[in-house]
């Protein structure tokens, strides 16, 4: 079998790339995302780039530093964050592996955030210390999610979980497993919280209803619902400083 010798190959090669596929090809070892991460380290690239090098290669007719771009699109990481896998995949140049890349590194991102926010040995007194610990739970999602953190008397953090995961306006709320986690850990407290990716955060019928009905099982165990916050990405709505909310007129014990 007669083989191509290298200056044949190479015509043979550039001549079946269209001149989007040359783009990534004709740029100068200093231009290119790997070689500059290499000589000028990571804070250098843009995020496109960064995005780039995870993604590896492009697709015949977008180079993947388009494609990255696309990705970011106008709303940067934060969006890119909130995005599922079969929106990712809506993207030209993004398939099923490129799609799982892309959500496990945001994943990776949050769970640092988490390790880095641990919320264990805490100690919450006010509401806004409860958001500031809570919001990086929630910053990368575009579903409504529910979660609870447990305290000792001396309001010490000893635990927390996700109670829930809905949809994109609800989610639910199984009191059982808040209380059983709760006995397990020995707390007298808890706080509650659920987050509104649309940004509105009065609380619904249904969320007063649910407030409700936890703090009358929680003191069924002589436990005490401290707080249910409502989180967006602009603040925060909490019971225990809004007692007009509830139909009784009652509030969350007080911070």
């Amino acid at each position: 079998m007669k083989t191509l010798g290298k200056p044949a190959f190479l015509l043979f090669f550039c001549s079946h790339l269209n001149d989007t596929d040359m783009k990534i090809i004709e740029m100068t070892a200093a231009e290119r995302p790997r070689e500059r991460m290499e000589k000028y380290g990571e804070r250098a690239l843009s995020n496109a780039e960064l995005l780039a090098i995870i993604l590896r290669s492009g697709t015949p007719g977008c180079n993947i530093l388009e494609v990255a771009r696309q990705l970011l699109g106008d709303g940067g990481l934060k969006e890119l964050g909130k995005m599922s896998l079969g929106m990712l995949k809506r993207v030209k140049g993004v398939g099923d592996v490129k799609a799982q890349q892309v959500v496990a590194c945001m994943e990776l991102s949050r769970r640092l955030l988490e390790e880095e926010n641990d919320l264990e040995y805490k100690v919450i007194r006010t509401p806004h210390d409860a958001y500031r610990n809570l919001l990086p739970l929630y910053t990368t999602s575009s579903l409504e999610e529910c979660w609870c953190i447990f305290l000792k008397r001396n309001r010490h953090v000893i635990g927390s979980m996700m109670v829930s995961r809905g949809g994109e306006n609800s989610t639910s709320m199984n009191i059982k497993p808040i209380i059983r986690k709760a006995m397990d850990l020995g707390a007298s407290a808890i706080i509650v919280s659920h987050n509104h990716p649309s940004g509105d955060m009065r609380p619904s019928t249904e969320d007063v209803r649910v407030t409700e009905q936890l703090d009358d099982a929680l003191k069924t165990f002589e436990m005490s619902l401290m707080d249910h916050l409502i989180l967006s990405e602009h603040g925060y709505f909490s019971f225990s400083e809004n007692e007009s909310f509830t139909k009784s007129g009652r509030k969350c014990k007080k911070m």
